[in-house]
């Protein structure tokens, strides 16, 4: 392996340590906080899609777990696997996130069954792009393993990183599309509103487009910019769970 490359890779695995500590600590903050609301307002009501969506992405991190498990564990095929379910966990745990937002929005909406219809083509068609998009990108990587595996696990040397660029896109898009169309209903049916609970939508919404935005520009930044060995370095900031903005 090139001198450059291996450095490069350790570093940055070093520092996808350091941000992974920062993800599970800010998961179990929010968690901590939250709890006493949760307990109070989610578990007596009753059963339905938004509620398992919701405690389904709160209590299973499988894209933080198996993304510990890529870092810390060496050997190439557990870094092969690991990081394969990492980032299905993670597209899931967007789509889960997501749902609740569209959910929430159909509501806002006054029900129409056309917008409805259009909700749901829209959200099965973009995650499914982004399902159809992983294949190839993680068929891409090449991973070789680490020199001195008791500081770094296997280290990732090249990638096509198009896929991935492309799913960021469209996910921006997609949030970006859904944000218009959240503005123009509250300017048209909800702009003399005083409930609380409607402003309440309003203000998540734009913390989970913020939030979203900002990752994918940075992701595309990184993948446009940078060498294979650095590439997977923001991919586990966007691991944050989404719970934190519903």
């Amino acid at each position: 392996m090139d001198v450059e490359v291996f450095i490069n890779s350790t570093r940055n695995k070093i520092i996808s340590r350091h941000i992974h500590n920062i993800v599970v600590t800010t998961w179990l903050a929010d968690w901590l906080h939250t709890l006493p609301f949760e307990a109070e307002v989610i578990w007596p009501a009753r059963w339905n899609l938004v509620k398992f969506l919701y405690l389904f992405n709160r209590y299973f991190p499988v894209d933080i777990i198996f993304s510990y498990i890529y870092i810390e564990v060496p050997d190439v095929e557990m870094c092969r696997i690991s990081y394969f379910i990492c980032s299905v966990g993670l597209i899931l745990s967007l789509g889960m996130s997501e749902a609740v937002i569209f959910i929430r929005l159909y509501a806002l909406s006054r029900q129409s069954e056309l917008f409805r219809w259009w909700l749901i083509v829209q959200f099965f068609a973009v995650h499914a792009i982004m399902f159809a998009l992983l294949g190839p990108f993680l068929a891409s990587f090449r991973w070789v393993p680490s020199p001195v595996p008791q500081y770094v696990a296997c280290l990732p040397v090249a990638a096509n990183t198009l896929y991935a660029t492309v799913s960021f896109g469209l996910l921006m898009a997609n949030e970006t599309l859904i944000v218009l169309v959240m503005l123009y209903i509250g300017l048209m049916r909800h702009r003399h509103t005083r409930s609380s609970l409607v402003k309440i939508f309003y203000r998540d919404g734009l913390v989970f487009f913020l939030f979203l935005a900002a990752s994918s520009v940075v992701n595309i930044a990184i993948l446009a910019s940078l060498p294979p060995s650095n590439r997977t370095l923001f991919a586990i900031v966007s691991s944050i769970r989404c719970s934190l903005a519903e």
